[in-house]
């Protein structure tokens, strides 16, 4: 006999409904607490009705056996699986399709919530978890960001590396999707030639070849001009070490009638005119561009005499004198100014190459490696090449070593285990892998010589040094990088202005490329805010300033433009107005005050342009995909995906009727009702705001409804009123805010072991002023992100099954 959800999931039904049911009705009694036999009386007959059929404990077929688990405490045996089940019942993907049995939305969403909920609450019991650690690749922004810092120049050469994917928590930081892949390796040798040039300053190419070293090489009289016959070839090796356009200048004896034709490796550059002006032996001469590496150059007599040929002259056209910033960075990896050797070349040259190292790797390196490293120094020297040009040899294997590309994180060697903990439990980082991961969260670069110096005193671990570094690196320039990389993918507006953008054919007389670059830029300038004034983390959901630049302030309507701004960009209208595009207006972020109506509609999250650009078709504005842009990003709820039989919800100015009223159609089928009962009152409240955020009170002539009523019958309006929702559950926004740095933090995916670390972070920020970088401090000092697991060594092989992977956790 099968029960109503209601009377048998009442609980699951409050718990999966979360923020939207008894916690938000003001004076509603708590609901009933569990039973302790819940789980074998309510959730597991419910999931033996659906799932037994192919997991039946007693079924020797069955390699997915959670239904063994009795009793609540049997779950924490296999939790990885139990995830495993939660996240299949959300996805649909269990029961199969062709099942004659299937929960539910409402089913499947409380059965769902239940095991997450279970996980959570009991991930403590435990102990310390530090999780899984990879070999984390650097990723394109953290490789571009490293050359800057390592090398002293920034060239970004990433922005053409393939694109990272984001897994995990959504960041492209994450190690389990940070791949390599064969044309990424062949990115890697052009950028390191690319940054090393702009670094290392090679003396100028001015070069002579003799007649003598003209091939074929004659067998006497090597040093005299040689005779070039009619239709004969004479050809010779160059070496070019730095891109650039290289004359070639081909010298005759006197009365020379010419021309003679150059080939450079084979491909003809023209026939070349003897110049005999100026008193000078006559010349031939060309400029061509010629990368680095080794050519041929080869002269051929296209005329009926002979040509005497007294040698070739090269020379690049690169200023005598590198410019400031190549001098300065050159100086400070070489020791030595440009164009200047040490008086001992390889002994210099093994303590630059030691000092790069260090760096590069990000900490101290053994005599053995930099030896190794010498041996390409040795080889190019031995060839006769420059001295310069031998240490970027040695220096390409520092950037091209998995060392340097790859993030790995040993433990200390003294052995720390927190808190007194046995075999098995986290013990501390090593101080520079530490170093590592304080600075690729805050900078997503490498560490700076202050972290360096800590790191090799053995002081990072304490944790009030931590705490001080933190003050340190969020007041410096670099943390734009956390407020960029992490905002930006926290709230998907990472690719507004590229991949996201209006409709041009229908909005273009309201934005422009500028306006879209602000709007991309507002989240981290705003994050970067919080963090830099260290604002309580209630102003995410509601704050009485924004953080904007001149421009968005006109777009916002918080100021009015200069009259010279105010008119059209074009002849007509539909390029919008001349603020729009300006290029010389503000475009400092600054904190801007917020009074009356704008106090309403433009403080904390909700009134980021870029983020309901983001929750938007490109055509129009969407309450489905806002709402669900609310209870993803900000409280952490998961919306599945629609049932596959879902028909799409008509659009356009030939269907009747609004998007209200379609949704509502949309709600009455059951298998909708589930999600769109919570997501579709939050998108109303965001009405007001268009496509690209500007508010609005009227769309197609009709005035729009920003009502709302909540599953619990609770009515708000507007923006404002959804803040006041978001404040009773100001507690879950916090906690999916800390998840999501916890995750960025370490650059992987979380796991139902990090549920406890998210807890203590949570609260160790409140009870330190429950500001944004009290979180941050907070998840310094978290046990994952200072500790690394330590797995003891199983006793036998059946231990061995049993051991967690090291990739996942999970048990194999």
């Amino acid at each position: 006999m099968r029960f109503a959800p209601a009377a048998r999931f009442a609980p699951l039904f409050a718990a999966a409904c979360g923020p939207f049911l008894v916690p938000l009705t003001a004076g509603a009694a708590d609901p009933a607490p569990e039973s302790a036999t819940h789980y074998a009386d309510v959730v597991r007959p419910q999931l033996v009705e659906y799932c037994g059929d192919c997991h039946a404990p007693d079924d020797e077929d069955n390699h997915v056996n959670f239904l063994a688990a009795t009793t609540d405490g049997a779950i924490n045996d296999a939790r990885g699986l139990w995830g495993s089940v939660a996240e299949q019942l959300r996805n649909r993907t269990m029961p199969p399709a062709d099942s004659a049995f299937q929960p539910t939305e409402d089913e499947r969403r409380e059965l769902a919530d239940w095991i997450d909920g279970f996980l959570r609450a009991t991930a403590c019991e435990r102990g310390p978890y530090a999780g899984p650690v990879v070999a984390r690749r650097l990723n394109r922004q953290e490789y571009d960001n490293t050359l800057r810092d390592l090398l002293y120049v920034d060239l970004r050469p990433a922005e053409d590396f393939p694109a990272d994917g984001a897994g995990g928590e959504g960041f492209d930081n994450n190690g389990e999707t940070l791949f390599s892949s064969p044309i990424l390796l062949e990115r890697y040798l052009a950028a390191t030639a690319e940054v090393l040039d702009a670094a290392i300053s090679t003396p100028r190419l001015n070069h002579t070849i003799p007649p003598s070293k003209l091939r074929p090489v004659p067998e006497e009289n090597a040093d005299a001009p040689r005779t070039l016959k009619p239709g004969e070839t004479l050809s010779a090796p160059l070496t070019v070490y730095v891109a650039a356009d290289v004359t070639v200048a081909v010298k005759f004896e006197r009365d020379a009638a010419g021309p003679v034709t150059l080939n450079v490796d084979g491909v003809p550059v023209g026939a070349l005119s003897v110049d005999d002006a100026g008193g000078v032996p006559p010349r031939a001469k060309a400029t061509l561009r010629l990368e680095r590496g080794d050519h041929v150059l080869e002269l051929t007599n296209p005329g009926k005499s002979p040509l005497r040929i007294n040698g070739i002259g090269v020379w690049d056209d690169r200023p005598d004198a590198p410019r400031d910033d190549a001098l300065v960075a050159h100086e400070r990896l070489l020791g030595v100014p440009p164009y200047q050797r040490p008086d001992a070349p390889r002994a210099g040259a093994r303590d630059a190459l030691a000092r790069l190292a260090r760096r590069a790797f990000r900490r101290p390196v053994e005599p053995a490696e930099v030896e190794a490293l010498m041996t390409l120094y040795d080889r190019s020297a031995r060839r006769g090449d420059p001295w310069e040009e031998s240490v970027k040899l040695a220096a390409r294997g520092v950037l091209l070593s998995p060392k340097f590309l790859f993030r790995t994180e040993p433990p200390q060697e003294s052995g720390s285990p927190a808190d007194g903990s046995e075999e098995g439990e986290p013990q501390l980082v090593d101080d520079h892998a530490l170093a590592s991961r304080l600075s690729y969260f805050l900078w997503a670069s490498m560490p700076d010589e202050a972290l360096f110096e800590l790191a090799d005193a053995g002081r990072l671990s304490d944790p009030a040094v931590l705490d001080a570094q933190v003050d340190r690196m969020l007041a410096d320039p670099k943390a734009n990088g956390l407020a960029k990389h992490f905002a930006g993918q926290w709230l998907g507006t990472r690719e507004v202005g590229g991949r996201i953008a209006p409709d041009v054919n229908r909005f273009r007389a309201i934005f422009s490329d500028e306006l879209l670059d602000d709007l991309n830029a507002q989240p981290a300038e705003w994050f970067l805010y919080l963090l830099r004034e260290d604002r309580p983390l209630r102003e995410v959901i509601d704050a009485d300033y924004a953080v904007v630049n001149e421009r968005l302030s006109y777009h916002y309507g918080l100021a009015e433009p200069p009259e010279k701004l105010r008119g059209d960009a074009g002849k007509t209208a539909d390029r919008g107005k001349k603020w729009m595009h300006e290029k010389k207006v503000d475009s400092a972020f600054r904190r801007f005050d917020l009074k009356g109506e704008d106090r309403a509609r433009r403080g904390g999250v909700l009134g980021l342009g870029g983020a309901l650009l983001a929750s938007s078709y490109s055509q129009r504005t969407s309450p489905v995909l806002r709402g669900a842009w609310v209870l993803e990003t900000l409280l952490g709820i998961k919306v599945p995906s629609p049932p596959p039989d879902v028909p799409e919800l008509k659009g356009g100015n030939n269907s009747k009727g609004t998007v209200r009223e379609k949704l509502a159609r949309h709600r009455a089928d059951p298998a909708c009702s589930a999600c769109h009962n919570l997501m579709d009152p939050v998108g109303f409240a965001l009405d007001n705001y268009d496509i690209l955020g500007r508010w609005r009170t009227e769309e197609g002539g009709a005035p729009i409804d920003a009502s709302a009523t909540l599953p619990d019958g609770e009515a708000f309006e507007g923006p404002e009123g959804l803040r006041r929702v978001l404040l009773k559950q100001e507690d879950r926004v916090v906690r999916h805010l800390a998840a999501k740095l916890l995750g960025y933090a370490l650059g992987r995916s979380l796991e139902d072991g990090d549920d406890c670390t998210i807890d203590r972070v949570v609260a160790e920020a409140t009870e330190n002023g429950a500001t944004t970088r009290a979180l941050v401090k907070a998840v310094v000092r978290s046990v994952p992100f200072r500790m690394i697991a330590r797995d003891p060594a199983p006793p036998h092989d059946a231990a061995h099954e049993n051991a967690p992977d090291e990739q996942s956790g999970a048990k194999r």
